[in-house]
């Protein structure tokens, strides 16, 4: 038990960047690894084998035991993998389980190496074999560093401990080593080539899902990110509420002052949501030339109207000169809606991502007609019902 912390540090570093590729990536590759390994096993069973000694029997029992650990691993793949997507903290256990069920595999093998290097007949096919499971865990390198090093620490301890000891062995551990120290090189550089390669991908997708002038996401990051965001409303049954905010007479203002002026504006509120909407589940966007959505998972109607009315007060705060009025300041409508996904009894979504949307959407042209400046709200759903009634 005294190791666990070990694997729970590695897993720590490791769940911090770990992406959902990277879950992709090794949920994948997870059955050709273990498949390798089976097959690498099977191999040294079929080697005491055909020699006939009593080494086959503990060759066996090394062999079922290996299967089963790796078994349990690609079965806690399976299991918990799908979750791991959504939940941080379930990934977080899903990496610590993975690295612990690979070390142990790990470690078999690095006894089983210990054990057989002790036959010179064996030693080179041991060697060969110890190359093929480290390439096996080179997936993990991609993912974090001190995991793979973990698993390479397992594999090698034992055998380099002997090969030294063994004059006998020297040489050909030493020729060993060497392979194994170019082998991890050239996983480095792999490694390096692959984090290069998800920085500029990264990059990328940053750019394509925020909005070169607010900086705010664009309305294909708020679309994803509202859909995933429901999902887990559904799923945890949590309150979700959505504002839409729109500036009021805004295109007065830019035929007044100018297209500059009117970006600098659209900038400076943007800002001010960026700063109001403040929590990382937070999802604020601009969805429109000067309309804005800002979606709060897990936050009543209450909690709603109380981002709206200090939005609405920090964006007073900015002095903005009306372009009309000049007694009054630029303002802003804003639309509320609320709602709590839930599920039929055939797992049928009752309520859908669109009405939460239309709702706040109509509930913000209440605010506009209402004379600007004001915060109205609609019960998700209820617009349907309105336009019924017309």
């Amino acid at each position: 038990m005294a190791s666990m912390p070990i694997f729970q540090s590695v897993s720590s570093q490791l769940s911090r960047d770990f992406s959902a590729e990277h879950l992709a990536s090794l949920k994948s590759f997870n059955m050709p690894s273990f498949s390798v390994h089976v097959v690498l096993a099977m191999v040294l069973q079929l080697m005491a084998a055909v020699q006939n000694t009593p080494l086959w029997r503990t060759i066996l029992t090394w062999c079922i035991v290996l299967i089963v650990v790796g078994t349990l691993r690609l079965l806690l793949n399976r299991i918990e993998v799908r979750r791991s997507y959504q939940d941080p903290d379930a990934t977080k256990h899903w990496v610590t389980k993975y690295i612990l069920f690979s070390s142990v595999m790990s470690l078999l093998w690095g006894g089983v190496a210990l054990y057989l290097s002790t036959i010179n007949s064996n030693q080179i096919v041991i060697y060969v074999l110890l190359i093929a499971v480290i390439m096996t865990s080179i997936p993990l390198l991609v993912a974090s560093k001190e995991a793979f090093y973990t698993q390479l620490f397992l594999i090698l301890a034992p055998i380099t401990i002997r090969l030294f000891f063994d004059p006998n062995s020297f040489f050909v551990g030493l020729a060993f080593l060497g392979l194994v120290i170019a082998a991890v090189f050239a996983a480095n550089y792999l490694n390096h080539v692959v984090l290069q390669l998800q920085k500029t991908q990264l990059e990328l997708q940053v750019q394509a899902d925020t909005d070169q002038l607010t900086q705010l996401s664009n309305r294909r990051a708020f679309d994803s990110g509202f859909k995933r965001e429901w999902q887990r409303s559904l799923r945890k049954s949590k309150p979700i509420a959505l504002l839409v905010v729109d500036i009021d007479e805004f295109k007065l203002y830019n035929d007044t002052y100018g297209h500059l002026a009117g970006d600098d504006t659209l900038k400076k509120i943007a800002m001010i949501i960026r700063k109001t909407a403040r929590r990382s589940s937070d999802i604020a966007a601009r969805i429109g030339g000067e309309e804005f959505a800002v979606l709060l998972p897990d936050t009543d109607l209450e909690g709603a109207r109380c981002v709206a009315q200090r939005l609405q007060q920090n964006i007073s705060r900015l002095d903005i000169n009306h372009p009309i009025d000049t007694d009054k300041k630029l303002t802003v409508s804003i639309g509320i809606s609320c709602c709590k996904p839930t599920q039929s009894q055939d797992g049928e979504s009752l309520l859908f991502p669109a009405m939460l949307v239309k709702s706040a959407d109509y509930a913000m042209y209440h605010a506009k007609a209402a004379g600007k400046n004001c915060i109205r709200e609609e019960g998700c759903g209820m617009h349907s019902v309105h336009d019924s009634l017309k």
